[in-house]
């Protein structure tokens, strides 16, 4: 009997003195085998404030110049820095991005599959045609009239344009993190101001091995398939008078000195700067880790957005005052027979990029207008 009651009262004196907060020893540093997991986005966790992210290093390709170099319209390349900084910083500098930068390691598609295959961790580029033909029905006419409207759209993974490109990216065999606002393309001309569809008629327009660029174009006037690296020349020469494009590339690439006109016709956005991952890289990786690189992904995008509207002010304050040339802005009425005409192109081109998905998308952009 003695012998219980003294073994109560020790459980007792125990239990008395956990509840006071007594301090009981540390526990044992967590073994290497029992990280963190992967799992759903829904129910992760946030990392311990203690947790060490693996040594690692990130390869990182793009088209884009280095902003040590280029600062002056190269919102992508400031993002892509940025990306690789706070990825180092919020790591506590155990994972490195290095950048390769101006397609040192080949053309876009040459990198994105280096990344599906295993061989390149990252790219910041869009999902290749070649590995999901569908994604073109985002480049069609008419979708997508202003950065604002794409960021609205597509700014977030969880935006419904955003939503679709995921899961394209999924289908392509990559994990795209994030993504930026793209780019609006307009005209440019050394004839004549271009304000309307009838004013191309005159004209010979500079083109590319684009299917969705060779139909829109070939409706309006003659066209001339040219690499770009060839367009200032033939524009001296008279080969070409009119090239569409944006105006930060235009000036990027000195263009505006051989043309007079320019008008923002908007005809098209492009979706052009996302963070993706291999799906070999991605799912190599903890749930932590992941979960780190989206967020600088995310983060990164938004200085993409905000440099790009500020390079485009720039862009036609420098086309004004600096290049002369004479700029135009469409009327609404102008805009309607843009958009009229981008309709007919969108029906011819439904089946080479899937109607399903056409339909989807031009519903999408249909109700955000409808709404704003």
């Amino acid at each position: 009997m003695k012998k219980r009651a003294l073994a109560l009262l020790l459980c007792l004196s125990m239990i008395l003195l956990v509840g006071c907060g007594a301090k009981t020893a540390a526990p044992a540093e967590k073994p290497a085998e029992l990280a963190p997991t992967a799992q759903s986005t829904e129910t992760a966790a946030e990392p311990a404030a203690d947790y060490e992210y693996p040594e690692l290093t990130i390869g990182l390709s793009s088209m884009y110049v280095d902003p040590a170099n280029v600062r002056d319209f190269n919102a992508e390349g400031i993002a892509q820095q940025a990306f690789a900084d706070m990825v180092h910083e919020r790591s506590g500098g155990k994972i490195t991005v290095k950048n390769y930068w101006s397609s040192v390691l080949g053309k876009a598609a040459d990198t994105f599959g280096m990344v599906r295959d295993g061989e390149l961790e990252m790219v910041f580029a869009i999902v290749q045609s070649e590995y999901e033909p569908r994604v073109g029905a985002f480049n069609l006419p008419g979708n997508v009239d202003s950065l604002e409207m794409a960021w609205d759209l597509m700014g977030t993974l969880d935006a419904p344009l955003g939503k679709l490109y995921y899961e394209l990216g999924k289908n392509a065999g990559v994990e795209v993190l994030a993504g930026a606002a793209g780019t609006v393309r307009d005209i440019f001309s050394s004839k004549h101001p271009i304000h309307r569809p009838a004013d191309l008629s005159d004209s010979m327009i500079r083109t590319y091995s684009d299917v969705t660029v060779s139909t829109y174009f070939s409706g309006l006037c003659t066209t001339v398939n040219l690499p770009m690296p060839e367009l200032y020349t033939s524009l001296q020469t008279g080969a070409v008078d009119a090239f569409e494009h944006s105006s930060v590339t235009a000036i990027s690439n000195n263009l505006t000195d051989v043309v007079k006109y320019y008008s923002d016709v908007h005809w098209q956005w492009q979706p052009c700067n996302f963070f993706i991952a291999g799906a070999p890289f991605w799912e190599s990786l903890d749930e932590p880790t992941q979960k780190l690189l989206k967020e600088c992904a995310q983060d990164a995008a938004e200085i993409c957005y905000k440099e790009t509207l500020d390079g485009l002010e720039k862009a036609e304050k420098f086309m004004t005052e600096e290049a002369g040339l004479e700029i135009y802005h469409l009327t609404d009425e102008d805009r309607a027979e843009w958009a009229e005409y981008g309709a007919t192109v969108v029906d011819q081109l439904r089946d080479q990029y899937g109607a399903d998905m056409v339909d989807e998308i031009v519903q999408i952009c249909n109700d955000y207008r409808a709404n704003h």
